[in-house]
């Protein structure tokens, strides 16, 4: 055969008696828009940080449309320093934007907890005219403190924030509070709706992590592949998806990846030992694929997503993938599927166009594949176009096949 011909459809390079396998970190630099199969797994704080954000403006908004529904109901025979009032509007308004636009956990619970104080204090400067006034934040104090266990993550910043509360509402060292009849209950109202709270927000915080974990666990059955623990047909089709929608099509290169005779190890071995030899495989294809997306097709075929890459880079690449496989175990000489060849694998290359699509790239890849088992397997072939016209300079050509293990 004809070594780096252009052949009808494709153009064929074949790999056995590998040469110096290619640098993954070198060949997939090229690549920093791959997602990695685990990429939309997200921390706890993370996952929680979008809902809480959104929970937190949310009531602090309710609790500030309370304040000034109480402000405009007051008894007209109470005043206010009403320039005193507008500050404190100003500021709380303030902390609710800077947490609604918050980019952090930590920065929302920056901005929650003085607002938390403010909203609080505005309370107690509503009720200091009033007779009944320290019912009023008493009531009032006990409605913040269970509220406000949904605001916070952990334990510990739900605590601060009933701190800040409290000392609002108490006016510091509670000199309101001693001035009810009894001050032994006043104590036991703070006492006992801080407990409550406290482990409503323990508890609230464990169905978050059991639903954020949840959540992770769907992820990978719908995303991962269970056998290999590579990213399954779906994930591989979306990102590739993703790549057409974004306009990056152009230039990327998908490579089709099958096991030769592999319909012989099942039946010569067992399914049990032809799993085996599919992890094995894919364990191998990931590693030498660096960076690029690997994933698994459906039964023994795999797919590459190499994007960003030279013709030269992704057939370097596309070797040395045939290469790696040829190194992982001899199947037996005498074995007649395999005639004393290594275990080997075909795979069809081909370049997305910027009219192409990702059920034609992947057809032209199923041909380059299809054209690989035809030459005698253990190799790849690289197919150019719709109709196999060589758009591009062909790389330099491969060592031809040894047929010896």
């Amino acid at each position: 055969m004809a070594e780096g011909q252009a052949q009808g459809t494709a153009y064929l390079c074949d790999t056995a008696d590998a040469p110096p396998a290619a640098d993954p970190a070198r060949v997939a630099s090229a690549s920093p828009s791959v997602i990695d199969e685990k990429s939309n797994a997200k921390p706890l704080d993370q996952f929680t940080f979008e809902k809480m954000r959104r929970v937190n403006g949310s009531l602090l908004a309710f609790g500030s449309l309370g304040w000034l529904a109480a402000w405009w109901t007051a008894a007209p025979t109470y005043h206010y320093d009403n320039i005193l009032f507008a500050l404190l509007a100003i500021a709380f308004y303030c902390c609710i934007i800077t947490s609604m636009f918050a980019s952090t956990p930590g920065r929302v619970v920056l901005a929650a907890l003085p607002a938390c104080g403010l909203l609080a204090h505005g309370f107690w400067l509503l009720s200091v005219p009033s007779p009944v006034g320290v019912y009023f934040c008493l009531a009032l104090g006990v409605a913040f403190t269970l509220l406000i266990a949904f605001m916070f993550i952990s334990t510990w910043q739900y605590l601060a924030s009933v701190a800040v509360i409290w000392l609002a509402f108490g006016h510091g060292d509670f000199q309101q509070m001693r001035s009810a009849h009894d001050p032994v209950w006043s104590m036991l109202i703070v006492t006992l709706s801080s407990l409550c709270g406290m482990l409503l927000n323990m508890a609230l915080f464990r169905l978050r992590e059991d639903s954020h974990r949840q959540q992770l666990e769907l992820e990978t059955l719908a995303y991962q592949d269970a056998l290999t623990g590579l990213a399954n047909r779906r994930s591989l089709l979306k990102h590739m998806q993703s790549l057409q929608d974004a306009g990056y099509i152009e230039g990327l290169y998908f490579m089709m990846i099958d096991i030769d005779d592999f319909k012989s190890i099942n039946d010569q071995f067992g399914h049990d030992q032809g799993d085996v030899v599919l992890k094995d495989v894919a364990s191998a294809l990931k590693r030498q694929a660096g960076r690029h997306l690997c994933g698994r097709l459906g039964g023994e075929e795999f797919g590459v997503v190499v994007d960003a890459a030279t013709l030269p880079e992704a057939c370097e690449l596309a070797q040395a993938l045939v290469a790696t496989v040829n190194t992982l175990y001899a199947v037996p000489a005498d074995h007649p599927a395999f005639q004393g060849r290594r275990l080997s694998i075909s795979a069809g290359l081909t370049r997305g166009e910027a009219d192409c699509t990702t059920s034609e790239l992947i057809r032209r890849a199923d041909l380059g594949l299809y054209r690989a088992k035809r030459e005698g397997k253990n190799r790849f072939c690289m197919h150019f176009g719709p109709d196999g016209d060589s758009g591009a300079p062909a790389p330099a050509p491969a060592t031809p096949l040894a047929q010896g293990a």
